[in-house]
């Protein structure tokens, strides 16, 4: 254990000596990372237990004018670091904006850069005032994960940045980065001045739908060059800034959904109205794509599927969808508007055991063909076997089973419009719903079985253990019982996380000739999802537990 812990430590220090850019070697806190880590362990304590047990029995803090003048420096120093940082990179001759790999570059422009780097990673540091001050002003409800993971993980990343790459290609990180914040800081100084702006939607919505473009241009900005191949900056670096900002984004995307155009749920409103244009909108793009399908379904479809029921035309696939989403969205709610909800109890107890008993038999069934009867498979690069082999057709047989399963998925949208339960069909739900139709579909046709049965066997048994749940609650049982949603949300989370990097691996080591596009369709779902699914369950969870432990330390010391 000692010599491991000591080839750790050497491998560690080895890294810091041979890779570090001497340009920044003098600056402050750029040394040893043993500081870094020291503020970081410190900002956690305190915000999480320091900080709440010395305000336990004490008024909030007043800091409106130490807040203020906060709020300047942030201004002004941002400002400073995106207009500098911006002449004299992108702006000068010898910087790239499609590829800047690393380099310790001289010139005059670039120590510039350097510095205004080395500012940047200060900002970051200052940053986490921010939730200092939360806690001095009692506000622990803003004290989300999201927050802390943010401040704490910008830190780290801007030491490394700064050590290891400053001048490269994720400049443009910082200095979009910084341009937010002066929107940011600006508008949390006009809220000291004017408090009613802090309910001003107009400010709230506009910022974050440049939260939105940032996030948008930054997974452009490493999502190229690593398509592309083409950059000489570490892929393993541009495949962690696109996953990151793409996991950025989805965050503030649903959060955006939610607040400004759904307001929580999806009633029949103007608000469902603009839901449904959105869908027509989105159909309407689809339609474009189909236009051309007789050169793209005919030509590179698998021939195997050809003769299925509902494999043929696309154009019947879409009109369901199309169909389904004026349902749940329109047509249903209009038509239960003064009805009564009907009673389904014995229907949904028989689709709920019949969704056990389907996905049950062809989770075995694939994790036979798979781990027993072939025991071949790759995690690291599985084709698609293109014959008619016994294998060939059961991957295909697969494809095809799964895909009747997302069709009937859509019932638990229509139970939901028929019970009058419309709170219950979110943007997440109707849209996981009808794009995982769709891309069943699309895997059926072109690639049926290979690298993504995967994905085939971890939903399979996912859905499983959930309708096993909706089949208990049918029954009068575990309705209201945490253990069992806590525990399914955890097995969605864990299979996300896996088909991530199921689909993520083969597209950082570029050796795989799976179809590169189905990788990268696969990866980005994967992120995407457990996204919203990780914000769900911090959210749902992690409050609940915080209760649980603050009614039992204060029930103990009674």
């Amino acid at each position: 254990m000692a010599l491991v812990l000591r080839n750790i430590y050497e491998g560690f220090n080895y890294f810091f000596t041979e890779y570090k850019d001497p340009r920044v070697e003098h600056y402050p806190l750029l040394g040893s990372p043993w500081p870094i880590v020291t503020i970081i362990i410190i900002y956690l304590k305190f915000v999480k237990v320091w900080g709440p047990e010395m305000m336990k029995n004490r008024k909030a803090f007043q800091l409106t004018s130490l807040m203020n003048v906060y709020n300047i420096i942030q201004i002004f120093l941002n400002l400073y670091i995106g207009i500098v940082g911006g002449l004299n990179s992108y702006f000068t001759d010898d910087y790239s904006w499609s590829c800047e790999p690393i380099n310790q570059k001289g010139s005059t422009s670039r120590k510039k850069l350097i510095f205004v780097t080395y500012l940047y990673f200060i900002s970051k540091i200052i940053d986490l005032l921010d939730t200092v001050f939360f806690v001095m002003r009692k506000k622990y409800s803003q004290i989300t994960f999201l927050h802390t993971y943010h401040h704490a993980g910008m830190v780290v990343a801007t030491y490394v940045f700064t050590k290891f790459l400053a001048g490269s290609h994720a400049t443009l990180l910082g200095l979009i980065n910084s341009f937010v914040h002066v929107i940011m800081y600006f508008y949390y100084f006009l809220t000291s001045f004017k408090p009613e702006l802090k309910n001003s939607l107009w400010w709230k919505k506009h910022i974050t739908q440049v939260q939105l473009l940032q996030f948008t241009i930054l997974m452009l900005h490493f999502g190229v060059p690593l398509i592309g191949g083409y950059c000489e900056f570490p892929k393993v670096l541009l495949f962690i800034g696109l996953t990151q900002n793409l996991f950025m984004f989805t965050l503030f995307a649903d959060f955006y959904i939610k607040t400004y155009i759904t307001k929580t749920k999806l009633c029949f409103s103007a608000s469902i109205i603009t839901i449904v244009n959105l869908c027509e909108m989105t159909t309407a793009a689809m339609a474009l794509l189909f236009e051309n399908y007789k050169e793209l379904f005919f030509k590179r479809r698998d021939e195997r599927s050809a003769q299925l029921p509902l494999a043929g035309s696309p154009v019947l696939i879409v009109g369901l969808v199309t169909a389904y989403l004026y349902f749940v969205l329109r047509w249903g709610p209009r038509y239960m508007i003064n009805r009564k909800p009907f009673d389904l109890r014995n229907i949904i107890k028989a689709y709920n055991l019949f969704q056990v008993v389907a996905n049950s038999i062809l989770f075995l069934r694939i994790f036979y063909n798979v781990f027993v009867q072939y025991n071949e498979f790759s995690f690291h690069c599985q084709l698609i076997d293109y014959s008619r082999s016994q294998r060939g057709m059961d991957e295909v047989f697969f494809s095809y089973a799964y895909f009747g399963l997302k069709l009937l998925d859509l019932a638990d949208t229509i139970f939901f419009v028929l019970r009058k339960k419309q709170s219950h069909v979110s943007f997440l739900h109707v849209y996981h719903h009808s794009l995982m139709v769709i891309t069943t579909y699309c895997g059926l046709i072109f690639v049926p079985g290979g690298h993504v049965l995967m994905l085939g066997l971890w939903n399979t048994l996912v859905h499983a253990v959930m309708y096993f749940y909706y089949f208990l609650t049918s029954l009068g049982t575990s309705k209201n019982n945490i253990w069992w949603k806590q525990h399914l949300t955890r097995l969605q989370l864990i299979q996300f996380i896996h088909i991530a990097f199921h689909f993520g691996r083969p597209l950082l080591s570029g050796d795989c000739k799976f179809p590169t596009f189905w990788l990268w369709y696969g990866f980005i779902q994967a992120i995407f999802v457990l996204a919203l699914f990780l914000d769900f369950y911090l959210k749902a969870y992690s409050s609940q537990q915080a209760k649980g432990m603050a009614n039992y330390k204060e029930h103990k010391s009674c």
